[in-house]
């Protein structure tokens, strides 16, 4: 009687968590075609849940042994295996898996280019060497052992990370500069370290402005297995950019433990854990089936190294400020406006360049959890408040190139697809997928070798990368030495993306980027044609809005 009872319970939870899972899956998708599918997916999901459940702990037992060995090969050198979503960050080469940015700096005409070397030595030597505790990951390189990526000890030698950037005939351009960068991009590092600096001595030509300072960049290039992007900028604004006489060290830390003291109840701790548990199953299919299954020509090719790179800088801020008033009269985020203008200026890519325009394209998203913070980020930081690692949440969002009937207006297409994305964005916020793709990714994967990691995210079929960053205020470095004018980013092609697209909210403009290999856009005019189209699309919208107002 007692195991009749208990099959009795068994069949009666389970059918509740099926019949909740399905009804999410109809809010989600508002298809039949996909309840009917997920329905099938359920055993496949239970499957896979449980094989999971079981290798975890045999692999990271099989990991702890490993540690043991190399910690007493290497001893002090040894600085632990590679773990969380860096392994993920680790999959790729170091070619593939390098983040790109260019800090462009104005100083006199008096000041040495030798003075920007100086500086960065000083960097190196008082800020970076001598806060091992906090930044080692600056100081290490990567290895394999056994399947699995772990980090050493090297030595640091100043021309392995600071180096020249070459010069070109002629003058220096915002259209030489790209090609610069370009070639740059690839260019082998000099040494064992994950990362380098290299510092122009040629100036960057500039609209005359009646300005006597000369500009130069300076391109930064770190593997992504050392932090993610946001962490690196606010280790350049936090630590190394002068200290503004009304900032304060970062309290955030602090302020975050308070709150989740404050709010994370046991009760809502305990309601959290059995709504990821509940609805595990529409988050993996929603994340395995429903997205990540592009298959068009701007996805899938071999890639050749030879990357193109494309920018705007929203000179006088028009952009960031066209995106602040559609953000009030539409109540939609920033990344909202942004990825609204990006997508149609990609459809009009297709339809220009390619045979066919596929129906919807899926976006990978690279969500930080410290998100917050950055907005608050000002010079003077502790260097405790820097942590080295990468901490965002991969998320994807399948977006439609056309928008549905009942929500399309003819009259309005740009703020039919902002009112589209906001409604997936919404879905994607009341799901559990966030707190789902934090298991999968920081900790399943964190325990698996680093081929299983490169096979398995070799079948993430999406086609752009998305990262979104809001930026810091005007910030200058070396006593007011040098001004920062411009801040630019590119993204590496992590989980095999191709193309790649980036904004960030400097000193009050909306600067965006976008780089991709020439085997899908060969001139660099039409990388630049996107960003274009992009800004394009934002007058667009604002046009809609004003003439929804009438």
């Amino acid at each position: 009687m007692g195991d009749l009872n208990v099959a009795v319970f068994t069949f009666v939870v389970s059918f509740i968590i099926l019949l909740l899972n399905t009804i999410e899956i109809k809010r989600q998708t508002k298809s039949k075609r996909d309840v009917f599918l997920f329905v099938v997916f359920v055993p496949v999901t239970i499957l896979i849940i449980l094989l999971s459940a079981v290798l975890y702990p045999i692999l990271m037992s099989y990991r702890m042994i490993i540690s043991i060995i190399l910690r007493r090969k290497y001893g002090d050198k040894f600085c632990g295996l590679v773990r969380g979503l860096d392994v993920v960050s680790a999959t790729q080469t170091m070619k593939q898996n390098t983040i790109t940015a260019v800090v462009l700096f104005e100083t006199d005409t008096e000041t040495s280019t030798e003075s920007i070397r100086e500086f960065l030595n000083k960097v190196v030597t008082d800020t970076i060497m001598q806060n091992e505790t906090h930044l080692g990951k600056l100081l290490t390189t990567l290895d394999t052992f056994s399947g699995y990526k772990f980090l050493k000890k090297t030595n640091i030698h100043m021309h392995e990370c600071i180096r020249r950037l070459p010069t070109i005939d002629g003058e220096l351009n915002n259209d030489s500069l790209k090609k610069l960068i370009s070639h740059w991009y690839f260019e082998p590092f000099n040494g064992p370290l994950l990362w380098d600096v290299a510092f122009g001595t040629q100036p960057l030509q500039q609209k005359d402005n009646g300005s006597s300072k000369k500009c130069y960049p300076l391109v930064l290039r770190v593997h992504h297995v050392v932090s993610d992007g946001i962490t690196i900028l606010k280790f350049f604004v936090g630590l190394l950019t002068d200290k503004l006489n009304n900032s304060n060290p970062s309290t955030f830390e602090k302020y975050v433990k308070t709150e989740e003291i404050k709010f994370a109840t046991l009760l809502h701790y305990v309601y959290f854990i059995l709504q990821i548990i509940v609805y595990f199953p529409t988050a993996l299919y929603s994340m395995v089936v429903l997205k990540c299954h592009d298959h068009n020509e701007l996805h899938g090719k071999a890639l050749s190294n030879n990357e193109k790179v494309a920018y705007t800088l929203d000179e006088n801020g028009t952009y960031f400020q066209k995106v602040k008033k559609i953000r009030k009269y539409t109540n939609a985020s920033v990344p909202e406006i942004v990825l609204a203008a990006f997508s149609e200026s990609m459809k009009e890519h297709f339809i220009k360049y390619h045979k066919s325009c596929p129906n919807d394209i899926t976006l990978t998203l690279p969500v930080v959890q410290n998100y917050t913070e950055l907005k608050t980020i000002q010079p003077g930081l502790d260097v405790s408040d820097i942590h080295l690692n990468n901490r965002f949440i991969i998320l994807c969002l399948k977006v439609p190139f056309f928008v549905e009937n009942d929500e399309f207006d003819e009259n309005m297409p740009v703020l039919s697809k902002l009112s589209a994305i906001r409604r997936l964005v919404d879905v994607m916020k009341t799901s559990v997928e966030v707190p789902v793709s934090k298991i999968v990714f920081h900790y399943f994967f964190g325990a698996l070798p680093t081929s299983w990691v490169r096979h398995i995210c070799g079948h993430i079929n999406s086609t752009v990368c998305v990262s979104l960053i809001p930026g810091p205020p005007k910030i200058f470095f070396n006593d007011g030495v040098f001004s920062v004018r411009d801040i630019i980013f590119w993204s590496p092609h992590l989980l095999g993306l191709d193309l790649m697209f980036g904004s960030l909210s400097y000193d009050d403009r909306l600067v965006l980027s976008f780089n991709c290999d020439a085997v899908y856009m060969a001139d660099q005019s039409i990388a630049q044609e996107v960003l274009e189209n992009t800004y394009k699309y934002m007058d667009l919208l604002e046009d809609e809005l004003q003439l929804h107002q009438k």
